[in-house]
Protein backbone atom coordinates (compact mmCIF):
# COMPACT_ATOMS: atom_id res chain seq x y z
CA UNK A 1 0.00 0.00 0.00
CA UNK A 2 2.61 2.27 0.67
CA UNK A 3 4.68 1.69 -2.70
CA UNK A 4 0.59 3.38 -4.38
CA UNK A 5 0.66 5.92 -2.05
CA UNK A 6 4.48 6.53 -3.26
CA UNK A 7 3.47 6.38 -6.95
CA UNK A 8 0.31 8.91 -5.98
CA UNK A 9 3.10 11.66 -4.74
CA UNK A 10 5.58 11.24 -7.74
CA UNK A 11 2.54 11.90 -10.22
CA UNK A 12 1.74 14.77 -8.28
CA UNK A 13 5.26 16.36 -8.50
CA UNK A 14 5.24 15.59 -12.16
CA UNK A 15 0.94 17.58 -12.53
CA UNK A 16 3.06 20.48 -10.42
CA UNK A 17 5.62 20.71 -12.72
CA UNK A 18 3.71 20.68 -15.54
CA UNK A 19 1.69 23.53 -14.43
CA UNK A 20 -1.72 22.42 -13.15
CA UNK A 21 -4.15 24.38 -10.89
CA UNK A 22 -1.98 24.72 -7.48
CA UNK A 23 -5.07 24.83 -5.94
CA UNK A 24 -6.90 21.48 -7.27
CA UNK A 25 -3.33 20.01 -6.97
CA UNK A 26 -3.21 21.17 -2.79
CA UNK A 27 -6.88 20.08 -2.40
CA UNK A 28 -5.67 16.46 -3.57
CA UNK A 29 -2.24 16.27 -1.93
CA UNK A 30 -4.30 17.05 1.16
CA UNK A 31 -6.92 14.37 0.63
CA UNK A 32 -3.75 12.14 0.11
CA UNK A 33 -1.83 12.73 2.97
CA UNK A 34 -5.46 12.67 5.01
CA UNK A 35 -5.41 9.01 3.72
CA UNK A 36 -2.25 8.26 4.39
CA UNK A 37 -2.44 9.14 8.16
CA UNK A 38 -6.07 7.48 8.84
CA UNK A 39 -4.53 4.30 6.72
CA UNK A 40 -1.22 4.11 9.63
CA UNK A 41 -3.97 5.03 12.77
CA UNK A 42 -5.83 1.75 11.50
CA UNK A 43 -2.87 -0.44 10.82
CA UNK A 44 -1.57 0.35 14.45
CA UNK A 45 -4.98 0.12 15.55
CA UNK A 46 -5.74 -3.39 14.11
CA UNK A 47 -2.26 -4.86 15.47
CA UNK A 48 -1.64 -7.94 17.72
CA UNK A 49 1.12 -8.66 20.13
CA UNK A 50 3.74 -9.64 18.18
CA UNK A 51 6.36 -11.59 19.92
CA UNK A 52 5.24 -10.58 24.22
CA UNK A 53 8.42 -10.48 25.90
CA UNK A 54 9.77 -9.18 29.47
CA UNK A 55 9.75 -5.31 29.38
CA UNK A 56 10.30 -2.65 31.87
CA UNK A 57 7.15 -0.58 31.85
CA UNK A 58 9.17 2.25 33.02
CA UNK A 59 11.29 2.40 30.59
CA UNK A 60 8.03 2.45 27.63
CA UNK A 61 6.59 5.20 29.52
CA UNK A 62 9.46 6.84 29.56
CA UNK A 63 9.91 6.20 25.59
CA UNK A 64 6.97 7.90 25.21
CA UNK A 65 6.95 10.90 26.78
CA UNK A 66 10.33 11.42 25.51
CA UNK A 67 8.74 11.21 21.78
CA UNK A 68 6.60 13.68 22.50
CA UNK A 69 8.31 16.08 25.25
CA UNK A 70 8.99 18.27 21.79
CA UNK A 71 5.29 19.03 20.80
CA UNK A 72 4.35 19.80 24.20
CA UNK A 73 7.30 22.46 23.96
CA UNK A 74 6.06 24.07 20.74
CA UNK A 75 2.87 23.96 22.24
CA UNK A 76 3.57 25.83 25.42
CA UNK A 77 2.19 23.26 27.16
CA UNK A 78 3.84 22.08 30.37
CA UNK A 79 4.62 18.04 30.78
CA UNK A 80 4.62 16.94 34.47
CA UNK A 81 6.32 13.80 34.71
CA UNK A 82 5.58 12.68 38.29
CA UNK A 83 6.82 9.02 38.21
CA UNK A 84 7.37 6.92 41.27
CA UNK A 85 11.25 5.89 41.71
CA UNK A 86 9.74 2.30 41.91
CA UNK A 87 7.69 2.35 38.86
CA UNK A 88 10.99 1.74 37.01
CA UNK A 89 12.02 -2.12 37.08
CA UNK A 90 8.27 -2.84 36.68
CA UNK A 91 8.10 -5.88 34.59
CA UNK A 92 5.18 -7.14 32.15
CA UNK A 93 5.35 -10.08 29.41
CA UNK A 94 4.27 -7.57 26.83
CA UNK A 95 4.57 -5.90 23.49
CA UNK A 96 6.81 -3.02 24.21
CA UNK A 97 6.19 -0.97 20.84
CA UNK A 98 2.06 -1.33 21.27
CA UNK A 99 2.30 -0.31 25.26
CA UNK A 100 4.54 2.62 24.01
CA UNK A 101 1.65 2.97 20.98
CA UNK A 102 -0.76 3.30 23.63
CA UNK A 103 0.71 5.25 26.22
CA UNK A 104 1.77 7.84 23.23
CA UNK A 105 -1.66 7.92 21.69
CA UNK A 106 -3.25 8.98 25.49
CA UNK A 107 -0.71 11.82 25.63
CA UNK A 108 -1.20 12.98 22.44
CA UNK A 109 -4.87 13.29 22.76
CA UNK A 110 -4.27 15.23 25.72
CA UNK A 111 -1.89 17.39 23.85
CA UNK A 112 -4.79 18.14 21.38
CA UNK A 113 -7.23 18.94 24.29
CA UNK A 114 -5.05 21.60 25.87
CA UNK A 115 -3.65 25.01 24.10
CA UNK A 116 -0.97 26.74 25.08
CA UNK A 117 -0.39 27.33 29.40
CA UNK A 118 -2.61 24.22 30.43
CA UNK A 119 -0.62 21.69 31.55
CA UNK A 120 -0.75 17.75 31.49
CA UNK A 121 0.62 15.60 34.40
CA UNK A 122 1.75 11.80 34.17
CA UNK A 123 1.70 9.81 37.16
CA UNK A 124 2.63 6.10 37.89
CA UNK A 125 3.30 3.76 40.51
CA UNK A 126 3.04 -0.02 41.49
CA UNK A 127 0.68 -0.77 44.17
CA UNK A 128 -1.59 -3.39 45.20
CA UNK A 129 -5.07 -4.36 43.77
CA UNK A 130 -7.54 -3.60 46.85
CA UNK A 131 -9.46 -6.54 45.74
CA UNK A 132 -7.35 -9.71 44.89
CA UNK A 133 -3.84 -8.10 46.21
CA UNK A 134 -1.94 -8.75 42.90
CA UNK A 135 0.48 -6.31 42.26
CA UNK A 136 -0.29 -4.01 39.08
CA UNK A 137 0.90 -1.07 37.48
CA UNK A 138 -0.86 2.25 37.90
CA UNK A 139 -0.43 5.46 34.87
CA UNK A 140 -2.73 8.05 35.51
CA UNK A 141 -2.45 11.07 32.31
CA UNK A 142 -4.27 13.38 33.29
CA UNK A 143 -4.96 17.91 31.84
CA UNK A 144 -6.51 20.82 32.39
CA UNK A 145 -7.59 21.38 28.48
CA UNK A 146 -11.07 21.49 27.51
CA UNK A 147 -12.50 18.43 28.43
CA UNK A 148 -15.83 16.48 27.40
CA UNK A 149 -19.39 16.73 28.10
CA UNK A 150 -21.06 13.42 29.45
CA UNK A 151 -23.09 13.06 25.94
CA UNK A 152 -19.74 13.11 24.31
CA UNK A 153 -17.75 10.49 27.01
CA UNK A 154 -19.24 7.38 26.23
CA UNK A 155 -18.02 7.17 22.97
CA UNK A 156 -14.94 8.81 23.56
CA UNK A 157 -12.91 4.99 22.95
CA UNK A 158 -15.62 4.24 19.88
CA UNK A 159 -13.50 3.31 17.14
CA UNK A 160 -13.47 6.39 14.45
CA UNK A 161 -15.49 8.52 16.76
CA UNK A 162 -14.13 11.76 16.57
CA UNK A 163 -14.70 15.47 17.63
CA UNK A 164 -11.99 17.09 15.60
CA UNK A 165 -11.85 17.37 11.92
CA UNK A 166 -9.11 15.58 9.60
CA UNK A 167 -8.63 12.94 12.68
CA UNK A 168 -8.87 9.25 12.34
CA UNK A 169 -10.93 8.87 15.76
CA UNK A 170 -8.79 5.38 16.45
CA UNK A 171 -6.52 6.64 19.39
CA UNK A 172 -8.23 6.38 22.47
CA UNK A 173 -10.09 3.12 20.96
CA UNK A 174 -6.19 1.89 19.91
CA UNK A 175 -5.25 2.49 23.53
CA UNK A 176 -8.15 0.91 25.00
CA UNK A 177 -7.44 -2.27 22.51
CA UNK A 178 -3.92 -2.83 23.30
CA UNK A 179 -4.17 -1.98 27.06
CA UNK A 180 -7.03 -5.05 27.65
CA UNK A 181 -4.85 -6.93 25.06
CA UNK A 182 -2.32 -7.13 28.20
CA UNK A 183 -4.93 -7.77 30.30
CA UNK A 184 -5.26 -4.32 31.98
CA UNK A 185 -7.98 -1.98 32.05
CA UNK A 186 -8.09 2.06 30.64
CA UNK A 187 -10.41 4.23 32.32
CA UNK A 188 -11.63 8.07 31.66
CA UNK A 189 -13.06 10.77 33.52
CA UNK A 190 -13.85 13.75 32.11
CA UNK A 191 -16.11 17.38 32.61
CA UNK A 192 -16.59 19.83 30.13
CA UNK A 193 -14.42 22.77 30.66
CA UNK A 194 -11.97 20.44 33.32
CA UNK A 195 -10.06 18.67 31.40
CA UNK A 196 -9.57 14.82 31.61
CA UNK A 197 -8.23 11.98 33.60
CA UNK A 198 -7.35 8.68 32.32
CA UNK A 199 -6.55 5.69 34.22
CA UNK A 200 -4.26 2.97 32.78
CA UNK A 201 -4.08 -0.49 35.33
CA UNK A 202 -1.58 -3.43 34.21
CA UNK A 203 -0.81 -6.16 35.64
CA UNK A 204 3.17 -6.60 36.69
CA UNK A 205 4.93 -9.65 37.22
CA UNK A 206 7.73 -7.84 38.94
CA UNK A 207 8.18 -4.93 40.87
CA UNK A 208 11.63 -3.52 42.41
CA UNK A 209 11.46 -3.16 45.25
CA UNK A 210 7.82 -4.78 45.47
CA UNK A 211 5.21 -2.63 47.39
CA UNK A 212 4.05 -4.03 50.40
Amino acid sequence: MGNHFQLINLLMGSLKRSGADPSELDAVQQAVDRTVEFTRSFMNFAQCPASPSNLDLGETLKSALDLLTPSFADKKVSLQDRVDEFFNGAMICGDPFLLELAFGSVLQNALEATKSGDEVRVWAKCERSPSDLRLRALIVIEDTGCGMDQDVLPQAAVPFFTSCRDKAGLGLSMAVRIVEQHGGLLQITSAEGQGSEVRITLPVSRATPNPD
